[in-house]
């Protein structure tokens, strides 16, 4: 009724019509659910097919090489998933049977089977789990670049030089889309061999040395700006022992000249050698000192004077310096390289085979274990180490070069280019 030019209307015939409705689909909704549970394969989707397929994919009449009465047992239908993929989808999109065909299912029916094989067919077993599988990963670059690192401990990026990996949905760790090409498997075999051989010194041992370059010396004062200056560095030693020092001094003039070139060396203050050259347009000249130091600081100094030295054309300049210096020792502390060091942490092999071998599966044990992100079957080991020494006991190869072809084949094996999730029992659901 309408109050000050406004009118009230009665709704409540609206909302008991509404909770009508609202009762009402949920008593067909109940009623469907109760009829979709008590379909069986026997009673009703076998009929189903039988009335609607069985006529072109039944009793040998087999089109489209499908046979929907292939199965013996209706265990053996239930199990088939393929099987129930394709009926699902023929039938929910209407494709099958043919709309040419006269007797065709209705719109509820059609609901029904696929209804009824999502709840059936691709329901979760709890006592059977079957998860599926997991697409293997290969490693994409930079995951290769940092195994690399952590296995050896070398400053090597080797995968810049590898094909640009494949991405799917911005992602680059999706296994589905890193596949691998022959080119990038070409790449791991010549990158292993590079990986290898900067981890392993093959040759005789490292005697540690420093090249001195000329802005490694500074001049000394002196109050005689007349002279030539003296240059010297000083050098530091932090274990007893020999040592030698050697500086290199080059000489270069397109046309003779007149004259004399000196060049002194000093140790610690004391003169070593005084040289005078004349007359000498090309020369490289080493001075060599040789001592037996103590732990503590020393100086090398030189001194080159060129002003008794005129050349024989005025075009041409004389060109008197020190091209380099070196600093060699302790010579009895042969160096080689922290990553050499970690793989061969018995030191030397011996001789004999059997600690050869023994030796050998340490290495590859290690190593595996880490490449592989597993523990290394005994089998593999044994095949591995056998290579090992036997390529190190054939002409001009070493113990050494047997173990890097060991390690090379760790690192082309798939246990290390790709991240497996293996399992010890991968068929036992328990």
């Amino acid at each position: 009724m309408p109050v000050h030019g406004i009118t009230i209307r009665n709704h409540s015939s609206h909302l008991g019509a509404l909770s009508f409705i609202g009762w009402l689909s949920l008593f067909v909704a109940g009623q469907t659910i109760a009829a979709q549970e008590s379909l069986t394969f026997s009673k009703d989707i076998r009929p189903f097919l039988e009335n609607y397929c069985f006529d072109c994919h039944a009793d040998d009449t087999n089109k489209g090489d499908i046979k929907l009465d292939q199965h013996k047992t209706e265990s053996a239908a239930m199990a088939d998933l393929p099987f129930w993929k394709h009926v699902r989808e023929a039938v929910s999109t209407e494709v099958m049977p043919p709309p040419k065909k006269k007797k065709q299912p209705t719109a509820a029916e059609r609901v029904r089977i696929a209804d009824w094989i999502d709840r059936e067919i691709y329901r979760i077993d709890c006592s059977n789990p079957d998860p599926g599988r997991v697409t293997i990963n290969r490693l994409n670059r930079r995951e290769y670049n940092f195994s690399i690192q952590d296995l050896f401990g070398i400053d090597f990026e080797p995968a810049v030089e590898f094909p640009a990996d494949d991405s799917g949905y911005g992602f680059d760790r999706i296994g589905d889309v890193l596949t691998l090409s022959p080119v990038l498997m070409d790449k791991y075999f010549n990158t292993a061999e590079q990986i290898v051989n900067k981890a392993i010194h093959q040759g005789p041992p490292i005697v540690p040395e420093k090249i001195l370059t000329v802005g490694s010396f500074k001049a000394m004062p002196s109050d005689n700006k007349s002279e030539p200056k003296t240059m010297t560095t000083d050098l530091v030693v932090t274990e007893d022992g020999d040592y030698t020092a050697k500086v290199d001094i080059r000489i270069s003039s397109f046309y003779p000249f007149t004259g004399e070139l000196a060049c002194t060396v000093w140790f610690n203050n004391e003169q070593i050698d005084h040289r005078i050259y004349t007359n000498t347009p090309s020369l490289v000249d080493a001075f060599t000192i040789s001592k037996k130091l103590t732990k503590g600081t020393y100086t090398l100094a030189y001194r080159l004077d060129s002003r008794k030295a005129k050349s024989t054309r005025e075009d041409n300049n004389i060109g008197f310096s020190m091209s380099e210096a070196r600093f060699v020792g302790p010579t009895h502390q042969a160096a080689l390289p922290k990553s050499h060091r970690a793989i061969f942490t018995r030191g030397p092999a011996t001789a004999d085979r059997g600690e050869r071998l023994a030796y050998a599966q340490d290495i590859f044990s290690r190593y595996g274990e880490r490449a592989f992100r597993r523990p290394v079957d005994p089998a593999f080991l044994t095949r591995l180490s056998t290579l090992a020494v036997d390529h190190a006991s054939t002409l001009n190869h070493t113990f050494e070069d047997g173990i890097a072809l060991g390690l090379q084949a760790i690192l082309v094996s798939p246990r290390f280019l790709f991240r497996a999730e293996t399992q010890p029992r991968p068929d036992d659901p328990n």
